[in-house]
């Protein structure tokens, strides 16, 4: 609750082994975070089940690294650029 409470999210996304609980898993949080979460933050978010694979956060921080490699090769090469 504190995360909802105080990111205030749109939407919160269960993924992973624990996804596979499906709405077992589903209902109950929804009715804590309704029961629990500041009232702004509980009419706000909405809970759901990731559709993606098990492997989505190891292929999100990938990205993540790959795209901040890249962004640094963009800035020095512009750097290069602007000293000549």
């Amino acid at each position: 609750m504190n995360a909802i409470n105080f990111f205030n999210p749109d939407l919160v996304i269960i993924g992973a082994g624990v996804s596979k609980a499906g709405r077992l898993l589903l209902d109950p949080v929804k009715r804590v975070v309704k029961a629990r979460a500041l009232q702004v933050a509980s009419e706000k978010v909405d809970v759901k089940i990731s559709t993606l694979s098990d492997d989505a956060g190891s292929l999100g921080a990938a990205i993540l690294i790959l795209k901040d490699i890249f962004h640094g090769l963009y800035r020095h090469k512009n750097l290069e650029v602007q000293r000549k």
